[in-house]
């Protein structure tokens, strides 16, 4: 299948779930305030101007939030693909048994963003070429650590192997994916930010900005959400050797080479 129809399908297929049961796009937005609420609860305390070692410790506390609230994302997810009953509740509970596995993923995912931030500073005619390389291969290797966490409740860097070992069995599906659900993403925030010029144009500046604003959290809501679930279902196939029933379709049995 083309990268177009594998997205089409595992699209589709993510939002029917989505559809059923619309309360998983309240993790991503939870997480959001709660990263902000920290943020307005520290800077003010925070020396000025900020040393670096506060910005560094408060990048690890704003991704370690925001990793927090999507393993309570994945977590959901497994269960309604599994046809359970889902909760918020239920979601944050199973996220915080796991506070010490998702505490040391964060650390190790934070400390690699950091690395390939510094790849991109390089001034190299090498540096895109070598950030993209090293940062297509985390993505592909940690691609279903969180579900690995969540339901195998193995430790951090554990987890991280576990989604690597998964990865060797299904990397052609993982690698297109995960470059299907890239370029959706880039084309859909695209067509948001086309929107919100054309908007722009046609009434005034503050009410066009919180618009835009809306737009775009509302997209990433909602993308954030159905690629958590695909990566839910994902393990599930390839873990579990079952098949979600919302992903049950001739166009994901192309996808997943199911038999």
């Amino acid at each position: 299948m083309s990268i177009f129809s594998t997205t089409s399908g595992i699209t589709r297929a993510s939002l029917r779930v989505l559809r059923s049961r619309p309360r998983l796009m309240l993790f991503p937005v939870l997480g959001a305030l709660a990263t902000l609420t920290m943020l307005v609860l520290l800077l003010p305390v925070l020396d000025d101007p900020i040393s670096g070692l506060a910005l560094g410790l408060l990048y690890f506390l704003c991704h370690g939030i925001m990793v927090f609230f999507s393993a309570a994302l994945v977590c959901e997810s497994l269960r309604a693909l599994r046809g359970q009953p889902t909760s918020i509740v239920g979601g944050l509970g199973c996220a915080g048994s796991r506070i010490a596995a998702i505490a040391v993923y964060s650390i190790i995912e934070s400390t690699v963003g950091l690395f390939l931030g510094g790849l991109a500073k390089r001034s190299d005619s090498s540096r895109w070429l070598s950030e993209w390389i090293f940062g297509t291969a985390w993505s592909l290797v940690s691609y279903l650590a969180l579900p690995v966490i969540v339901a195998e409740r193995r430790g951090g860097y554990e987890s991280l192997r576990r989604s690597g070992e998964l990865l060797h069995r299904i990397w052609g599906e993982t690698a297109l994916s995960d470059l299907g659900f890239r370029v959706v993403t880039n084309d859909f925030l695209l067509a948001v930010i086309l929107i919100c010029l054309l908007i722009a144009r046609r009434i005034d500046a503050p009410l066009a900005v919180v618009v835009a604003i809306a737009l775009i959290l509302g997209f990433a809501v909602v993308a954030g959400a159905l690629q958590a679930i695909y990566r839910a279902a994902l393990y599930i196939y390839v873990a579990e050797g079952a098949v979600p029933d919302d992903f049950d379709t001739s166009e994901m049995h192309a996808v997943w080479r199911v038999k």
